[in-house]
């Protein structure tokens, strides 16, 4: 019964946003480190959450693709005048 609990928390964007902004930089270093982002770079996200990584890649065209549909809405809401995924 935790486990679901858990599993449902997850499923709230803001949830999964505070949750995994400590591991965010540390995850995707090795990546960005060896990426050489230019505007005609592609990056597909697969499991991309509410867009918390998008903002990494915005040298690039970025596409996040997510199963959970209110991460999803969450990723195509604009910041700062750009949108996290397509």
């Amino acid at each position: 019964m935790l486990r679901r609990l858990a599993d449902r928390a997850f499923e709230i964007p803001l949830v999964y946003r505070t949750l995994q902004a400590p591991f965010q930089e540390r995850k995707l270093a090795p990546c960005l480190r060896t990426l050489d982002l230019q505007p005609s770079t592609r990056v597909l996200d697969v499991g991309c959450g509410p867009g918390t990584n998008a903002w990494h890649f915005r040298g690039a065209q970025y596409t996040g693709v997510n199963i959970n549909p209110g991460y999803v809405a969450s990723a195509q809401r604009p910041v700062d005048g750009t949108r996290r995924t397509q």
